[in-house]
């Protein structure tokens, strides 16, 4: 399972605020252009550094701004 709550400041247009409980098996994510689907899968990815949040994959925690947690791509095992 993916548990993720993380807000995303990006340009001063556009903030991902979301909160979302993936279980085990095929997700799809769609929306509009422009919604944040890409910022999202970065920041799940670690490829970008969500603004404040937590993102726990599994048992592991791979990002929490409070305690300052960011582990990088290649120790969060996802794609």
């Amino acid at each position: 399972m993916l548990t993720a709550s993380l807000r995303a400041q990006r340009a001063s247009r556009f903030t991902l605020d979301v909160d979302v409980r993936i279980e085990r098996g095929v997700t799809i994510l769609f929306g509009a252009s422009g919604s944040g689907k890409t910022t999202l899968l970065r920041c799940l990815a670690g490829l970008d550094t969500p603004d404040a949040g937590r993102i726990v994959i599994g048992d592991h925690v791979v990002f929490d701004s409070a305690s300052g947690l960011n582990r990088p791509p290649q120790a969060r095992r996802i794609g």
